[in-house]
């Protein structure tokens, strides 16, 4: 058995044909009825060789009287119903009838009766209890008996079901798939166009005649050009195409169709076009609102004081907001389609790199602050950068999405704040010092004060000339420590609130170091000191007057003070880059190490009697780094014990005439 299955072409030519051939053989045997309705006789005569054409017949043959009993059955008969001629002799046409349609087939046979023939498809009952379908050809004889010939169709019709299934389940598809059918005879200019082909134009099928124009027509004036491009374009290269088109629908609302075609080609030529339009409204405005809500996220991303990046699967830029443009100062058009460190190296250092690769696979990671510094562009200052797992609609990774602030400000903010702390700390620190100075540095000398003063005044009348002098240079030299160290003290606070005027201007290092020199030999007599002073007549510095020669006082009375009799003291000047280098230098006592650590801080003051029993406060060493340092300098100390200190400081030069200094 072939069990090749046949396609639906195929099954309907071979109904088609079978058509054909039981059209034929009905004609024929009515043409031979007719022939013998004449006489018995003549029946009689053809007894024989019709009995015999019956017999051999492939179509069932069978005789009734009126009474619907049959009389004659021929042997396709018993083979199509399966019962003998026997048992169908003791039938009537009522026992091989369907319940439900018996009163159907006692009409038709009425119309036999009546009208002398019918034609229909009936269905019988076979002795298996089973029912066929059959096409029914009777007419009535001459002598009131019923000749009729039925040919089994069951296979047609189930062909025919498979083809009305096949039709429908295609109808149904393309309904469900909004889709329609087409095909375009270039030979005929015959147009035939499906069921849903016809609804997606809005038509019914029996409304219009399918036509190429009707078609055409129906199609936008915008894109009737598309059209006749496209259709040009494919009859001349004979290849498929397909385009889309907006279509006018009978209330005037539009529709959008996918049309693709198909050629057929015969012996190189076009006989046949054949396609199928697809309604792709819905997909049109579903294209339409993503693109809306592309916009409106543009915007969203565009707008945003917020920084955008976004990342795809390797990693490489695929979005770079505007707000990244401006706190980078590094344009789109230069980042996106590449890898972070391409653009950025300090990213890798920083950790963005390895948090980007911590999202990719899942992670969701924390903000990390990180400063940045664009020399390309200049940029600079804090960023806080964020990364996450970008996901598609089905949750799968496909990228990285990244939020970036700046925090400059926030991190000037918290900079500045601590700075803030840092000064609290020294002022409350300046504060407990100045404390300690009045309750103890000042105390003391007026302590001192008072006591000699006491012992003046009750025994003066008892003391000699020579015991009072002596009380009188104590309390001098007493009331000199309180002065000076009050007018260190009152100098130091002014320094701190800002109340000393600031007014650099061209100096003559030269003149400054004689003017100190003057005020100091006295001092330096005493305990026979040489002081000598080396620099350049023409050197400069731009300096405060007051405030250099406050720290240049300051270091030489303290060199006097720690430099033994008979020591030597030299003041030195050396430009370099711009600065002058002014060092003091003795051969005295020197500093411990531990101590040369505290001078310049007011927490720890450090005091210490001269070789000559000479007392200070420790403030002259703090208004020397105050005023330095107002002038943009540094100073800082060189030192060992027993060999001396050598105490410098840097100014800034100037190389023009020095002004006239008032002394």
């Amino acid at each position: 058995m072939n069990n090749k299955i046949k396609t639906k072409e195929e099954l309907l030519k071979e109904l088609h044909k079978s058509h054909k051939e039981y059209d034929l053989l009905k004609e024929s045997y009515s043409k031979n009825i007719i022939e013998r309705k004449g006489t018995e006789k003549a029946l009689q005569e053809s007894e024989e060789k019709s009995q015999s054409i019956m017999e051999n017949s492939a179509d069932a043959i069978f005789i009734t009287n009126q009474q619907g009993k049959y009389v004659y059955t021929s042997k396709a008969v018993s083979v199509m119903l399966g019962y003998t001629s026997e048992e169908m002799l003791s039938k009537t046409i009522a026992d091989l009838s369907p319940r439900n349609k018996m009163e159907e087939y006692f009409e038709m046979f009425k119309q036999i009766l009546s009208e002398g023939k019918v034609f229909a498809e009936i269905e019988l009952l076979k002795k298996d209890g089973n029912y066929i379908s059959t096409d029914l050809n009777a007419v009535l004889l001459p002598n009131g008996l019923v000749y009729g010939s039925c040919r089994d169709i069951t296979g047609r019709k189930q062909v025919e079901k498979v083809l009305r299934e096949s039709e429908s389940s295609l109808k149904n598809a393309q309904e469900m798939a909004k889709m329609g059918s087409w095909e375009w005879d270039m030979i005929t200019q015959k147009t035939i166009w499906s069921d849903n082909y016809l609804a997606i134009h809005g038509f019914k099928s029996t409304e219009v005649e399918p036509t190429f124009e009707l078609f055409r027509g129906r199609i936008h004036p915008d894109d009737v050009h598309f059209l006749d491009e496209n259709l040009a374009a494919m009859l001349k290269e004979k290849t498929p195409s397909s385009l889309e088109l907006r279509l006018i629908q009978p209330d005037g609302t539009i529709k959008w169709i996918q049309n693709n075609i198909s050629p057929v080609i015969e012996d190189d030529k076009l006989v046949k076009l054949k396609g199928v339009i697809i309604d792709i409204t819905d997909r049109k405005q579903a294209e339409k609102n993503l693109e809306q809500s592309n916009q409106f996220i543009s915007q969203i991303i565009n707008s945003i004081e917020e920084g955008i990046i976004v990342y795809d699967a390797n990693l490489r830029h695929t979005v770079w907001n505007p707000f990244m443009e401006k706190l980078s100062g590094i344009p789109a058009s230069r980042v996106l389609g590449k890898y972070p460190t391409e653009v950025f190296p300090f990213l890798e250092e920083v950790g963005v790199i390895k948090n980007l690769k911590r999202a990719l696979n899942g992670e969701n990671i924390d903000a990390i602050d990180f400063p940045f510094n664009m020399p390309d562009s200049g940029k600079s200052g804090w960023s806080s950068d964020k990364n996450m797992p970008f996901r598609d609609v089905n949750g799968e990774i496909i990228g990285v999405i990244g939020t970036v602030h700046d925090i400059t400000e926030r991190k000037r903010a918290e900079l500045a704040l601590k700075e803030n702390e840092r000064k609290l700390l020294q002022l409350n620190t300046d504060k407990d010092r100045f404390i300690s100075i009045l309750s103890h540095d000042l105390r003391s000398p007026f302590n001192n004060l008072l006591g000699l003063s006491e012992a003046l005044s009750e025994d003066i009348r008892k003391l000699d000339i020579d015991e009072i002098e002596k009380l009188v240079n104590q309390i001098y030299k007493s009331a000199q420590t309180s002065f000076k160290l009050l007018e260190d003290i009152l100098m130091w606070a002014r320094a701190q609130q800002g109340k000393i005027p600031f007014k650099p201007q061209i100096l003559s290092f030269r003149d400054i170091c004689i003017n100190i020199l003057e005020i100091l030999n006295s001092n330096a007599n005493a305990k026979n000191i040489t002081i000598n002073y080396s620099a350049a007549d023409h050197m400069n510095v731009f300096a405060d007057i007051d405030m250099l020669k406050t720290v240049l006082r300051n270091l030489v009375s303290n060199a006097i003070k720690f430099t033994n009799k008979n020591g030597a003291i030299s003041i030195n000047a050396v430009e370099n880059s711009g600065n002058v280098t002014i060092s003091v230098s003795d051969n005295g006592i020197g500093i411990a190490p531990d101590d040369s650590t505290k001078l310049f801080d007011i927490s720890q003051v450090v005091t210490t009697k001269g070789t000559a029993k000479e007392t200070g406060t420790g403030l002259g060493l703090l208004l020397c780094k105050e005023f330095v340092e107002k002038h943009g300098g540094k100073i800082w100390v060189e030192s060992e014990v027993g060999k001396g200190s050598d105490f410098k400081f840097t100014l800034p030069t100037f190389t023009e005439q020095p002004k006239n200094i008032n002394n």
